[in-house]
């Protein structure tokens, strides 16, 4: 029986689904799910053998004794935040520390981009209790939340004044923001949110993680060889991902200047700016269980036994 696996298509499991890529004791059921509902699926009913997770949602759990559920260390979306947080174009907000007092909104409180978020907030002094936090959909699974939840969108409800910033991991409407970063009725807090993230790595050098790839225990436990193979797979897709984007005879993505883009990502992160495994992510995953404790949402860090199975720890 091949194992069920369901995650975003992007040029990380790409080459896996196309077979570019394949593992000879490793058959694959992709379950073509949006990426809400996997991490909803997987994180209530562990529905999935194999599955894109929220980081935080994840490490949440294992906290609290989860344990229909284990990991490897392959990280299938990162991102810098500060280009996500939103305000009104008329706003006389500019940067974090202007945001004390103020109403923010995020889809979850429990989100990991959000957990960066106020990891960011907290940098500049502005405490969690320093802000009233508004929420947009129920959490995936309970937590104890100080935001208030209401009806509607992030979008929605910036606009209507209800909230005086947002984040969203979800880019705003073109009629709202023009795709060109404009000013629209809304726009970025940050006058250059690309420069403030280079500079949060140069003083981190943390590249945020936001998910992890999951793994039913039960089907681990019966198939004991399942954590490596899929290590190994998600690896080689990786591979192939990096090298396609510093491919010049074509070009991998839609995108004009891919070139000049991956030339600046790799003088900024390094040549290998998008790792897998334990050691090379640890600072990142140590740093957001230190957010998730300042939260609340955690009452101790995790070693990684705990938060990843057996047959990866020495990746």
């Amino acid at each position: 029986m091949p194992f069920s696996f369901a995650a975003s298509i992007t040029d990380r499991t790409a080459p896996i689904l196309l077979g570019t890529v394949s593992a000879p004791d490793l058959a694959l059921d992709f379950h073509r799910v949006g990426l809400e509902d996997i991490f909803l699926r997987q994180m209530q009913d562990a529905e999935f053998d194999i599955a894109e997770c929220s980081l935080a949602s994840y490490l949440i759990a294992v906290a609290r004794g989860e344990q229909r559920l284990t990991a490897i260390p392959v990280f299938l979306s990162r991102m810098f935040r500060h280009s996500g947080i939103y305000v009104r174009a008329d706003a006389p907000y500019y940067d974090l520390a202007s945001l004390r007092g103020k109403r923010f909104g995020m889809p979850e409180y429990q989100m990991t981009a959000g957990i960066w978020v106020r990891a960011l907030l907290r940098e500049v002094g502005v405490r969690n209790e320093d802000v009233t936090w508004v929420t947009f959909r129920p959490e995936r699974i309970p937590i104890p939340s100080p935001a208030m939840l209401r009806e509607g969108d992030p979008f929605t409800a910036l606009l209507a004044g209800e909230v005086d910033a947002i984040f969203t991991a979800r880019r705003p409407p073109a009629a709202l923001l023009p795709l060109d970063g404009s000013a629209g009725k809304l726009r970025r807090l940050f006058a250059d949110p690309w420069g403030e993230e280079r500079a949060y790595y140069a003083r981190t050098q943390i590249f945020p993680i936001m998910h992890l790839v999951s793994l039913r225990a039960d089907t681990v436990a019966a198939n004991p060889h399942l954590p490596r193979s899929a290590y190994d797979l998600f690896e080689a897709a990786r591979m192939r991902a990096l090298g396609d984007l510093s491919e010049t005879i074509y070009c991998s993505a839609a995108l004009p200047f891919l070139g000049e883009a991956v030339e600046g990502a790799h003088a900024v992160l390094g040549e290998n700016f998008w790792r897998y495994g334990v050691t090379a992510n640890w600072p990142a995953l140590a740093a957001i269980m230190e957010y998730l404790i300042a939260d609340g949402l955690m009452e101790r860090a995790l070693a990684p036994a705990e938060m990843f199975a057996a047959g990866v720890l020495d990746t």
